[in-house]
């Protein structure tokens, strides 16, 4: 029984307090306190919660927090108590228990004994009265006696376990206690009250802990500031004596000091704020645990209340209830001004639309308001969303809020919905009202919208389990009301109690719910009796009580069920042998017919059924308010920024939502005050940093400042333990335990060694870097690490510098001789977490804590302002070790959440999803500590520390003069703390004169991250997103500091890695350079870090593109053993992108991290390292932990050594560098070689020498630095190569404006020719001669073909790998290189080589050389080149011109076209789908006499008569076999030899003359049927040799391609709409086998075309072009003559704005084709307007329009797509329609793109919302001739067409 849980109330049943009362309640919360078991309080009892019904159905499951949901119940005269705030701990329900749990742990301290559990009862029970004593010891007690009866007192006798003159205690009662003395036989006289409950124990009470019993104002409550002439007090009550310290422990909003004792003995606190401390807003009073009684006893618990102040009655949070806002929607609908003091998050939506994303609280929000259509904003305050506030504002009459944008109510009375759709308008803000006549009772329910994906209804009736044990005798009779639960039982309680009428009740959305019921009574009712489920019988009755067969003949009916004596008729066979039996009685649901007004309030979801019609009728002055709630009044508050409620909005320029927010937009919040702890270490650390800076000076130092730009820089990263090792003596110091255990015994996990590298290795090796081009340092983690990590991963101490690496004077001087060398410096810093020896928790961590911490840290950070203290109810206590230095020893600078993996969100890690939720996963990344001892997370939105450390980081810019820091895991900290620490580092570097410090952060911007933004740049996201609430108030902080920096950036200054270096990297491992360029995903994320930097502010010139990092495997070692080329062409991308390239140590060296190369080298490698002292098994498990091939290598591996003597000198593709690898067991036991001898440097290898001209070429040349870049198209040439234009347009720089970058991914690059397209709007000329600054001897040249130019690289040139080409004029020899660099590009001169005597070097070209170079060039080109393109080349092409004489005309006796629209007059046959078959209905009329044959599909739903079978012709399609049946018909008109050949196929067949083309181009089946139309097309071409091939559009432009050169036929391709193309997006395939080969193979398979046919002639731009490949069949074989289109103006503009035009020499004009017909409208106005009268009807009636004579009709009649501009039409139709009431729309055809369907999804309602004034039908339709002039105004708002066959049949209609 011990463990059993005893409970008043659960989920299940009503609560206890709805069917009885308080005092009920009490009893019974008595008996379970000190009954054997656990207590269980059901949520809200503490609260005195008592709404009617069970939490299955939602009525007794009240919010805790404020709430909507029980609004409208109202069950007592002040409201449902969980209407507000009701977490209320002065509450009388709260503080009795409380009371009881403080009595039970009292006197029942030792659970677990036996004689706990045991409990006494006197062996005379009273009637009615429970009584029993239990204790686990004698002295601990209790009787606990009950008086069940609810009606009557009780004067009893009862025996007590205590002997005779023992006084006794009530210990219920928190005042004037009842008192009792044991009489004679231990019994006491009890007098108890109806449901009356006393817990006596012996002698007094205990004392048990401190309550506070009172507040003032009282916790959730409204209280007015005070003024001039009126105070307010704040005051405190306890329910006893307090010791004085109380009054400086409690805190008012978190301040301390604001209370005084109001009393002598304290046991009132007052506190009387000001004006200014009493802002509006929520107010908090709290009173720490700690605080005393007088007597010592502390409380049990954080004491904490709220109450909101409002000076404003308008205030939203202040006055929850009234939801009708006029004038929260301003600034001309531009805007919303809210007014909700308080809250911390807001969201809008207009009615019926999608939510905003929640954003942090501001006055005024961006927001476009809809003419007439609601604004609803829900705000977020103190836990709670139920904060709902709307407005309406109308162009034209009265508007209101609503939570739905529309609302049905459907029942029997309307056919739900058949008869009469059932909409509902709004009569008030958030209530619906409809008329409705009734004949008795209905069903019905309310739904938002047309159909039944949402609706309201009621919860439906079910029986209550109520019980008693089986063991307990009166189980059998146990018999309790209320029998149901249910909407309609609640509804019930609530009108039988005065709450409610008949008329109202409450509805649900829950998908259980079921029709409500409404009768011609107008009430809200149900039947008395529910009509029965199922066919009515008689069954038996079991008599109970003093039921008998007299009561059976005479009871009748009671209630809902009938009875009789069973008669033995056919009608009670079901009864069986029963004497007694019954059924259910069946309601009668008729009644007399009457019309009521239902109302239906869509925010608190009740309703009212009236017969009060007025109610309906929407009045202004009709209003009428839910039942339950306050009347709403309508406050309109002085707005500021002029809106007047009154005056109507205008619905034009309205701005949209605000996408960007500066620092300025934010008030500055309050300075922060310290505790004096945290205030010394702050002094403390600022008085280190000055200091510092006044050391500097007195040593005389100068400071470097910020260069000029960071992306003329070129970066080099180091892991100083693996760079070099300068000195020895330092080498064992600080060694990690386990390698200091290594070396004594067997050398494992060298790999995790240090091993000796440190700051004098750097410093000494700064003339290679700065040889190499270097500019900038970076050097890992340097700090004080107690762990001893080689990569300082895990700082100790961010003041001083690790022993191991040197000290702090030597990093300075390093700084220093760098800064001579014109060398920048850069530490690597993490900033998000410490590490120490013992530095861990002070007692283990729950997963519920640490999930709970983590939670509440987070909300903290996006809700609390900067000075608000945070939680730390769920956070432990740390012992911080020897470690951890003094300034940072503060348990508030730590998160002491616990570790991540007991982070468990929803009961599970955030990890373990598919999908992790982005939230939990920065949740974790901030708050909770890596799974790893010793290592503790920062507190990083804790102010003191932000100061703090930020204080430790300026102490290197003083000391040291450091340029910059790169903060790894940036993600890890939150961006309060980034934007403190970066502004406040930039600011003080600025004041020491370094302009422009460099801060970058470790994050991604792909889109994986959502909140990465927030830390770059501007830092404050725009576009409505959310905003945490203390980045905008630290952004507000240091907004004035921000403003006086050289960049207002906030953030960081950039990001590293750029999200390009793994692409480059995995393009360049798997020699695919297309993917670059052409992967959607690598596109789409790449394009995300570009919008992202942008929109932040922050730029591109400031990431970080490298190639290797410390985190990742070297490229190499993804290479074949010794290959290079992947390394350098992904230099050669890094060195020409935009930002700071990065070279990580040891890349310009060709280290590949490689511990063996193939199974035999393994060996090898085994047997050496066994020989140097290995043993056999730990070399074994090092070379299997360093198998590339089978695992996921350490990190370790790739960071190996680059000295010799280092214990890891891994693999290099350099051989001289191979040659000197080495694994050995000891570090280094004497002083290497002079860098300049060490063999591992080896300064001639190609990586090198490419990298250093690489530099060289980069800081000569802006154009390589920018983000400008084009893609330039191989037009022809090698395959595998990426190929770019980089570009800038600086008028100030005098260097090319365009360099061509040629990456060849491959082994051995081609050599045979290539032509390369040129960038848009860059000049050359036709010869001009390009140099590839890396081989200068590699020349390329531009030249003209078909009005195209290209850049042109000859064939048989020296192979290279990585190319520049730049205009000869504007290159230059870079003295002493091997290579040229951009001319004007004011680069400072090589410098000299510390390690050669005489390190001058010759000049290798002069300018006779150079002039030699060019000619060789011209002549190379003339060699390799065929002498057709070689004479464009060298001679000027004559333009061709078109045709001028009719002897230029071909003659055309026999002329084929192919369409997949067709006519055939003869046979009736008309399948059109637009202009094109009208063409085709002139061309069988008007084309010149000869032979004509037409090839056309046939389709299935057609019937084309008799056909005359010609021919099968058979076809390959996707690897296939086809066979095509030909069929023919012939006629002859006007001289006209007219020649149908019908192809029939299934795939042909199964298209149907509604639907002629076959859809989408993402489809498999749609391009065979493409596939087999060109190849039939081109097979009857062949055979039939016509003398002109016509094709009508791109369906059929492939056909030439099957035919062999010789026998091409002369075509023209006349273009309808260029801007059908027949385009294949082959990323959106979905096909098996389309991921498996390349896109080109697969299309190469499917339309039996060989791979370059597809990639010459139907590539355009990147993807499969079926218009292309007309074009360039018309270009290769007809010179570019014979594209033609419909009309002048639209040849000319394809020409002017269409890449695919411009090489053709003209594009001519074909008009439209239009039927020629005798005008037989009206001549005069009056027979036109009595026409038209008579085509207007004709029309409305044809389409179901209301007939009005006035009406304005409005007609679209065509192809739903974008060129047709119809998104514009259904974007705008529904303004029109409200603008102008007499407008009515006629809309017609079938929706053809992606823009059609849109437009459907938005028409297609309308015919609904505008009943008799809008038609839509989405296929083809066809409207009377006579009807269609009665038509006003024609729409077709085309995006590129000068006219259309519509326009003209609607302007001859006139």
């Amino acid at each position: 029984e011990y463990a059993m849980w005893n409970f008043c109330n659960n989920h299940d049943n009503w609560r206890l307090q709805v069917m009885g009362g308080p005092s009920e309640m009490k009893l019974c919360l008595t008996v379970i306190t000190f009954w054997p078991g656990t207590p269980l309080h059901y949520a809200g009892d503490e609260q005195d919660f008592r709404t009617p019904g069970i939490a299955l159905d939602g009525w007794g499951r009240e919010d805790m927090a404020t709430s909507l949901a029980w609004r409208a119940l109202r069950t007592a005269p002040e409201g449902n108590p969980a209407d507000g705030d009701s977490f209320d701990m002065a509450s009388p329900s709260y503080r009795h228990i409380r009371r009881l749990n403080l009595l039970r742990r009292a006197y029942f301290r030792e659970f677990g004994r036996d004689e706990c559990d045991v409990v006494e009862m006197p062996a005379e029970p009273v009637d009615g009265i429970l009584v029993f004593t239990r204790g686990c010891t004698r002295e601990d007690r209790v009787t606990v006696i009950a008086n069940f009866n609810a009606q009557a007192g009780k004067n009893f006798s009862v025996a007590v376990p205590w002997p005779q003159g023992t006084e006794l205690t009530d210990t219920i009662a928190e005042h004037d206690a009842k008192a009792f003395v044991v009489g004679v036989s231990r019994r006491i006289w009890v007098e108890l009250l109806p449901v009356g409950v006393l817990a006596l124990v012996r002698g007094s009470v205990r004392e048990l802990a401190p309550q506070v019993v009172g507040v003032e104002p009282r916790h959730g409550s409204t209280a007015t500031p005070p003024t001039a002439d009126k105070s307010l007090k704040v005051r405190v009550q306890f329910d006893r004596p307090m010791d004085p310290e109380v009054a400086d422990l409690a805190t008012f909003d978190g301040r301390s000091g604001a209370f005084r004792c109001a009393t002598a003995n304290c046991q009132e606190l007052i506190a009387e704020p000001t004006g200014e401390e009493f802002r509006d807003g929520i107010h908090v009073v709290e009173v720490p645990e700690k605080a005393r009684s007088a007597s010592g006893v502390s409380l049990v618990a954080d004491f904490r209340s709220t109450f909101v102040a409002a000076a404003d009655p308008s205030s939203i949070i202040a006055f929850p209830s009234t939801h009708d806002r006029r004038g929260l929607i301003c600034g001309g609908g531009a805007a919303i001004c809210h007014h909700a003091p308080g809250a911390t998050a807001l969201r809008i939506k207009n009615a019926g639309g999608d939510w905003s994303d929640w954003r942090p609280y501001e006055e005024r929000s961006a927001w476009t308001a809809m003419d007439a259509r609601g604004v609803v904003v829900q705000y977020h305050a103190e836990g709670s969303a139920a904060f709902v506030a709307g407005d309406c504002v109308a162009v034209s009459g009265q508007c209101f809020a609503s939570w739905h944008g529309e609302m049905f109510f459907r029942g029997g009375f309307n056919g739900w919905g058949e008869d009469d759709e059932g909409r509902m308008k709004l009569v008030d803000s958030f209530t619906w009202g409809m008329n409705v006549t009734l004949a008795g009772f209905n069903h019905a329910k309310f739904a938002p919208q047309a159909g039944w994906n949402k609706s309201y209804g009621v919860h439906p009736d079910r029986k209550l389990l109520y019980n008693l044990p089986d063991y307990d005798e009166r189980h059998n009779g146990f018999d309790v009301k209320p029998y149901m639960s249910g909407s309609e039982a609640s509804r019930r309680w609530m009108e039988s109690r005065g709450h409610w009428s008949p008329h109202e009740s409450m509805a649900s959305g829950a998908e259980f719910a079921t029709e409500l019921w409404i009768s011609s009574a107008c009430t809200a009712q149900a039947p008395f009796c529910p009509p029965p489920e199922k066919e009515l019988n008689w069954t038996c009755v079991a008599f109970v009580g003093d039921q008998n067969m007299e009561w059976c003949r005479t009871v009748g009916r009671d209630g809902c069920t009938e009875y009789a004596e069973n008669d033995h008729s056919p009608e009670f066979e079901s009864c069986g042998p029963c004497s007694c039996c019954r059924r259910s009685v069946v309601p009668d649901l008729t009644g007399p017919e009457a019309t009521c007004c239902v109302l239906f309030n869509d925010l608190l979801l009740n309703y009212t059924v009236t017969p009060d019609l007025s109610r309906c009728s929407g009045a202004s002055e009709a209003h009428w308010h839910p039942a339950g709630a306050a009347a709403m009044t309508t406050q309109t508050p002085d707005d500021k920024n002029g809106h007047d409620p009154k005056r109507n909005m205008s619905t034009t320029n309205m701005p949209p939502l605000a996408t960007a927010l500066r620092c300025d937009e934010f008030i500055p919040p309050a300075k922060v005050e310290h505790s004096a702890e945290v205030q010394a270490v702050v002094y403390r650390t600022a008085e280190r940093v000055a200091a510092a800076e006044r050391e500097f000076q007195k040593l005389g130092f100068t400071r470097m400042p910020s260069p000029d730009a960071w992306d003329a820089q070129v970066a080099y990263s180091v892991i100083v333990d693996r760079f070099a090792n300068g000195d020895l003596s330092n080498d064992r110091l600080n060694l990690p335990q386990f390698q200091q255990d290594a070396l004594k015994d067997e050398p494992r996990g060298i790999e995790h060694w240090r091993h000796g590298g440190d700051l004098q290795g750097v410093k000494d090796r700064l003339p290679y870097l700065r040889g190499l081009g270097v500019t900038v340092l970076a050097l890992s983690p340097i700090f004080e690490n107690s762990r001893g990590d080689y990569d300082g991963s895990c700082t100790s101490d961010p003041m001083r510098i690790d022993r191991g690496f040197g000290t702090n004077e030597l990093l300075r001087t390093l700084v220093r001789e760098a800064h001579t060398l014109g060398i920048r410096v850069l530490l690597d810093v993490q900033v998000d977490h410490a590490c120490g020896r013992g530095f861990k928790y002070v007692k283990g961590a729950r997963i519920d804590d640490v999930t709970k911490c983590v939670q509440g840290a987070e909300f903290d950070y996006w809700n609390a302002s900067r000075d608000y203290p945070s939680d730390d109810s769920h956070r432990n206590d740390l012992d911080f070790g020897p470690d951890v230095p003094a300034d940072l020893q503060h348990q508030t600078f730590f998160a002491r959440c616990g570790m991540s993996k007991m982070y468990q969100p929803q009961g599970r890690s955030p990890w373990s999803l598919e999908e992790p939720v982005p939230e939990e996963l920065h949740a974790a990344a901030l708050w909770a500590d890596a799974d790893s001892d010793g290592s503790m997370h920062f507190n990083t939105q804790d102010v003191g520390f932000q100061e703090v450390y930020t204080n430790m980081l300026k102490y290197w810019i003083a000391h040291a003069d450091v340029d910059g820091f790169r903060v790894q895991g940036a993600s890890r900290i939150s961006a309060d703390f980034t934007v403190y620490m970066s502004t406040e580092l930039r600011s003080f570097a600025a004041s020491l004169g370094k302009d422009s410090f460099f801060m970058i952060g470790e994050l991604s911007l792909s889109g994986d991250s959502p909140f990465a933004a927030h830390q770059l740049g501007l830092a404050l996201a725009g576009g409505g997103q959310p905003l945490p609430r203390k980045l905008k108030d630290a952004s507000a902080e240091v907004c004035p500091t921000s403003r006086t920096l050289q960049s207002e950036i906030l953030g960081f200054l950039g990001t590293y890695p750029v999200q390009e270096s793994s692409y480059i990297r995995d393009s360049a491992a798997s020699g695919l350079a297309g993917d670059f360029f052409e992967r959607e995903d690598w596109v789409e994320k790449v394009n995300t870090q570009r919008r992202t930097l942008e929109a932040m502010g922050a730029g591109t010139s400031a990431v970080w593109t490298s190639v290797d990092s410390a985190d990742v495997r070297r490229l190499l070692s993804r290479a074949a053993p010794g290959a290079i080329w992947p390394l350098l062409v992904s230099l050669g991308w890094s060195f020409s992108w935009y930002g700071i390239p990065e070279l990580f140590h040891g890349v310009e060296l060709g280290f590949d991290g490689r511990c063996f190369t193939d199974v035999d080298d393994r060996q090898r490698q085994l047997d050496t390292m066994v020989d140097s002292g290995f043993d056999r098994q730990i070399a074994e498990d090092f070379l299997t932990a360093c198998d590339y091939g089978a695992r996921n290598v350490d990190s370790g591996f790739y960071r190996q050594d680059m000295f010799v003597g280092g214990p890891m000198r891994l693999g290099s593709a350099i051989s001289s560098i191979q040659a000197h690898a080495g694994i050995r067991p000891l570090l280094m036991d004497a002083n290497g070689p002079h860098w300049c001898e060490d063999p591992l440097l080896n300064r001639s290898n190609p990586i090198y020498k490419t990298t250093q001209a690489l530099i060289r070429i980069r800081q000569s040349c802006k154009a390589l630095r920018t983000d400008r870049e084009e893609r330039a198209e191989i037009v022809s040439g090698p395959v595998e190569q990426l190929a770019y234009w980089k570009l800038h347009d600086d008028p100030r720089d005098g260097t090319s404006q365009a360099l061509l970058v040629i990456l060849a991914f491959a082994e051995t690059p081609g050599t045979q020719a290539a032509k390369y397209t040129l960038p848009a709007g860059v000049f050359v000329w036709e010869g001009q001669a390009f140099v590839d600054l890396l081989e200068p001897s590699r020349m390329a040249v531009v030249y003209a073909s078909g009005g195209q130019r290209y850049l042109l690289v000859p064939a048989a040139l020296t192979p290279s790998h990585v190319s520049i080409f730049a205009p000869h004029d504007f290159a230059e020899e870079d003295a002493g290189g091997d290579w040229f660099v951009c001319k004007n590009g004011d680069l400072p001169p090589l410098p000299d080589d510390p390690c050669k005597v005489d390190p001058s070097r010759m000049m290798l070209m002069t300018a006779a050389a150079l002039t030699l170079w060019l000619a060789l060039g011209v002549g190379t080109l003339a060699c390799n080149l065929r002498s057709s393109v070689y004479l464009c080349i060298v001679k000027q092409p004559t333009e061709p011109t078109g045709p001028s004489t009719r002897e230029q005309v071909i003659e055309a006796p026999h002329v084929l076209t192919a369409a997949i629209e067709h006519t055939i007059p003869e046979r009736g046959v008309k399948v059109s789908a637009g202009g094109l078959g009208k063409v085709l209905d002139q061309m069988l009329r008007e084309h010149p006499p000869g032979e004509l044959s037409l090839v056309h599909p046939m389709f299935g739903d057609v019937e084309y008569g008799e056909l005359e079978r010609e021919k099968e012709l058979t076809l390959v399609v996707d690897g296939k076999d086809q066979k095509v049946e030909v069929l023919s018909l012939r006629s002859e008109e006007n001289g006209i030899h007219r020649t149908w050949y019908i192809l029939k196929h299934e795939w042909f067949l199964a298209q149907s003359k509604k639907q002629p083309y076959p859809t989408p181009m993402t489809k498999l089946s749609v391009l065979r049927y493409f596939s087999l139309w060109n190849q039939c097309v081109a097979i009857l071409l062949d055979e039939l040799h016509p003398d002109i091939y016509h094709c009508m559009d791109y369906h059929a432009a492939l056909a030439p391609l099957y035919i062999r050169g010789e026998n091409q036929i002369p075509m023209i391709l006349v273009l309808h709409n260029a801007d059908y193309m027949g385009i294949i997006e082959t990323d959106f395939i979905s096909d098996r086998f389309w991921k498996k080969v390349s896109a080109l193979r697969r299309l190469s398979l499917v339309f039996n075309l060989k791979v370059a046919t597809i990639r010459r002639y139907c590539t355009f731009e990147g993807r499969f072009n079926m218009l292309w490949a007309g074009i360039s069949c018309v270009e290769e074989n007809q010179k570019g003559h014979g594209i033609c289109t419909v009309s002048g103006k639209y040849a000319a503009e394809l020409k002017r704005e269409r890449t695919m035009f411009k090489t053709l020499p003209a594009v001519l004009p074909l008009d439209n084709a239009i039927d020629s017909a005798a005008d037989t409208m009206p001549k005069g106005v009056e027979e036109l307007k009595e026409m038209r009268a008579k085509s207007k009807k004709a029309l409305q009636e044809f389409c179901g329009l209301t007939v009005d004579p006035k009406a304005k009709i409005l007609i679209f009649i065509g192809r739903w797509v974008k060129q047709k501009g119809v998104d514009h039409i259904a974007l705008l139709a529904s303004r029109i329609l409200d603008a102008s009431p007499e407008v009515q729309f006629v809309l017609a055809g079938p929706p053809g793109d992606p823009y059609g369907n849109y437009a459907q999804e938005l028409l297609r309602p309308l015919a609904a919302d505008y009943v008799g004034r809008v038609f839509v039908v989405t296929r083809f339709f066809m409207i009377p001739q006579e009807a269609r002039a009665g038509a006003h105004f024609c729409l077709m708002p085309s995006c590129s067409e000068p006219f259309g066959y519509v326009d003209v049949e609607f302007g001859l209609l006139g």
